[in-house]
């Protein structure tokens, strides 16, 4: 983050903080809730708050990851931790606020993973790549530590998809950019404030509204042949309960048509033919 204004540099530094202790804080409390010892709490806060940027760093190749660096990063881990050891972290309360601070963070590192890819030369998939990684990288790792499939994997309302839209902004602006079409105006500022604020807002709405993206089952040829068949057969079955209708209705035409004809002909047969004269 050298490479952008010292004040953007600034507040993406404090929010990078806020979420490590954020994380910490998830990490420890999934960690309590499988019964794990004081080793296991610890060890999970700080892999579901550093792992995503650990892995991204080693990726990119360029240096120890800035979390072996800076020792902020293991500190607001850790208090992370103790965070979710004093207070109950089981309320409606929390799950709001951690859902509104997940999503802020989610923008900010998909953000700074996919501008460090980019500043180190990599190419727009992998930048796309690395900002995806920054944000679930750590989550996953956590889950699979804990036998868990990864909720990134599906069941889960939007988070991936957030983060692939923050860093494929990024990407954009930094396409435009390049092309020189904008001149000295620093677009990559302007990603840095934007990405994450539309990335962040997908979150918000998806969780309020329940967005999940289809599993396999919805989207494959032989689960939309079977969703069909029951609808095609219930199709069926409205014509042919149609028809039915139609024949019973045309049946019971004919026969009072037949009814009022005959009482016709009896009322003719059964007068006095003096009468008529």
């Amino acid at each position: 983050m050298d490479f952008v204004d010292p004040t953007v540099r600034s507040v993406y530094e404090t929010l990078d903080l806020v979420g490590v202790v954020l994380y910490g804080m998830i990490g420890a409390t999934i960690a309590r809730s499988r019964n794990l010892d004081v080793v296991g709490v610890i060890f999970l806060a700080i892999i579901t708050a550093l792992g995503g940027g650990m892995i991204r760093d080693l990726l990119i190749d360029n240096g120890p990851p800035a979390a072996m660096q800076d020792m902020r990063y293991f500190g607001m881990a850790l208090l992370g931790a103790l965070v979710s050891f004093m207070i109950h972290m089981n309320s409606r309360s929390w799950e709001i606020l951690r859902v509104h601070g997940d999503a802020i963070v989610l923008g900010v590192w998909a953000a700074v993973g996919s501008s460090k890819a980019l500043a180190n030369g990599l190419p727009w998939s992998s930048a796309l790549f690395l900002g995806v990684l920054t944000v679930v990288g750590g989550g996953m790792i956590r889950d699979v530590m804990t036998g868990s499939v990864p909720a990134i994997f599906g069941g889960a309302t939007l988070y991936a998809t957030p983060a692939a839209l923050t860093a494929a902004i990024m990407v954009a602006l930094d396409e435009v950019q390049k092309s020189g079409v904008t001149g000295d105006f620093p677009l990559i500022l302007v990603g840095l404030v934007v990405a994450p604020c539309i990335g962040a807002g997908l979150m918000i709405v998806a969780y309020w509204r329940g967005w999940v993206l289809p599993g396999t089952q919805d989207i494959s040829w032989a689960a939309q042949r079977k969703l069909r068949q029951p609808m095609t057969l219930a199709r069926d079955m409205s014509r042919q309960r149609l028809r039915l209708r139609r024949r019973r209705a045309k049946e019971a035409a004919d026969e009072a048509a037949e009814e009022a004809a005959e009482e016709g002909s009896d009322q003719v047969s059964d007068e006095d033919p003096e009468d008529n004269g």
